[in-house]
């Protein structure tokens, strides 16, 4: 038996030599592919021999190769040799010479193929612990990349990064499912926060570059202000990671961590399991192991905003008619959950008429974070508002800047269009302003007066 695995790896030494070695630089790019494949191939049947540096090497050279169905292939050769469990040893020597180059491809590679398939290679490396965290970080910032695909491919990753950052924030300590789950909030807006960071620097050191294709160009940085319809950074993220990270879906979760007074500090206990409690002045405080700093509540918002467009949009598309046609049976008509996206939007409207005005005072004083409280009103139903008739009963600061707040909004969502004004005018007639009847145009005025 011995002796006929030595005549096969001559053999194989013998192509290797007289022909993988002479083609895989040939002129044509079909045969430079199939050396590759071929190669790959060996590293799956004798891991044992060709998991080598000696032969990984051709890989990494033929990472620069000009077309992208070579490039293409020997990603995947490399994609199938780190899955090799037992010979990941013998892949350290490699990796540590091309991680740059991997990366490099995953962040700047001209086809989107590619890119997709080096990032699934990096997973793999990331599984075994072989990428350094600035590495790590880099990656990340794919998830703020222009194209969706580049997104969701990276969402693995990602969610790798969050789940290593969560077990470190809540580890020897207690805590109950919903003081859990704000823990993994605060995780992910302060990941979210050092990635945009990053980001930013990025950009300010390729500002002045005529490079249009550099990695942070290619990457979301659009804001939104007032156009519920425009994603920026973060809601693209948000997209990316919904079915990956699950505090990303709980926008009721992230509605009540908003709502918590994230300015009293507390000073944590060794060896105290963390929770909520009264500060002598009466206000709450929040634990250390949740509370949100300047900039991660300020992404946290966005994160709320994003999450409640993308499950409005989810029960949507839910309730879409699909058709089908079957020729021995006719047509076939599919309602998927008719009620789905009235219950969201419904749920969603509700938790704001209680929530929205505290969100309102909150951040008033913040141009950027009034901004995304702004948009909240165009994914709630108006009619349900109306019905609820809280604006009676709130304050009377609420009372004459809520109005303006819901008027001053784009695309409010009513079931009736045609409802859309008179229901508008009803809110402003619950200002003190438009109950002297005053011109529409000196009652919006005098609230701006009023609010300010």
């Amino acid at each position: 038996m011995g002796a006929h695995v030595a005549i096969l790896l001559a053999r194989y030494l013998l192509v290797m030599v007289r022909v993988f070695m002479l083609r895989y630089r040939d002129t044509d790019w079909a045969i430079r592919m199939e050396c590759v494949h071929a190669l790959g191939n060996w590293f799956q049947k004798n891991p044992s021999h060709f998991l080598d540096s000696t032969y990984l090497r051709y890989i990494g050279w033929v990472f620069s190769d000009e077309n992208m169905h070579v490039r293409l292939e020997a990603v995947r050769a490399l994609e199938d040799a780190y899955e090799q469990e037992d010979y990941i040893s013998s892949l350290q020597s490699f990796t540590s010479r091309f991680k740059s180059r991997i990366i490099q491809m995953a962040t700047s590679d001209v086809d989107v193929s590619v890119r997709v398939s080096v990032i699934q290679v990096l997973r793999s490396i990331d599984r075994h612990g072989l990428l350094e965290d600035d590495q790590r970080g880099k990656l990340c910032l794919l998830i703020f990349d222009e194209d969706p695909r580049i997104r969701k491919g990276v969402s693995g990753f990602v969610k790798g990064v969050w789940e290593d950052d969560v077990s470190e924030r809540v580890a020897g300590k207690k805590l109950s499912g919903g003081e859990k789950r704000q823990a993994e909030m605060k995780s992910l807006a302060s990941l979210l926060v050092k990635w945009g960071k990053a980001l930013d620097k990025l950009t300010i050191r390729e500002d002045n570059s005529e490079d249009e294709e550099s990695p942070s160009k290619r990457m979301g940085g659009i804001a939104s202000v007032m156009d519920p319809e425009k994603k920026g950074r973060t809601a693209l993220a948000v997209e990316a990671l919904w079915d990956e990270i699950s505090p990303i879906s709980d926008w009721e979760a992230l509605l009540d961590l908003l709502l918590l007074d994230h300015s009293a500090a507390v000073e944590e206990e060794e060896g105290e399991a963390p929770s909520s409690s009264s500060s002598p002045n009466g206000r709450t405080i929040v634990d250390a192991a949740w509370r949100l700093s300047e900039a991660e509540e300020a992404i946290t918002l966005e994160l709320f905003t994003g999450s409640i467009r993308k499950a409005v949009g989810e029960a949507a598309a839910a309730k879409k008619v699909w058709y089908s046609l079957a020729p021995d049976i006719g047509i076939i008509l599919i309602r998927l959950h008719p009620q789905g996206e009235d219950q969201v939007v419904s749920d969603i409207t509700r938790a704001l008429i209680k929530g929205l005005p505290r969100l309102f005072l909150k951040h008033q004083g913040d141009e950027s974070r009034i901004a995304d409280v702004l948009l909240l009103p165009s994914f709630m139903n108006l009619e349900t508002y109306l019905d609820m008739r809280m604006i009676a009963v709130s304050s009377p600061r609420i009372r004459t800047s809520f109005p303006y707040l819901m008027t001053s909004t784009t695309g409010l969502r009513t079931p009736l269009g045609r409802r859309h004004k008179a229901a508008s005018h009803t809110l402003l007639s619950d200002s003190p302003s438009a109950r002297c009847g005053c011109d529409p145009e000196i009652r919006e005025r005098d609230l701006l007066v009023e609010y300010k």
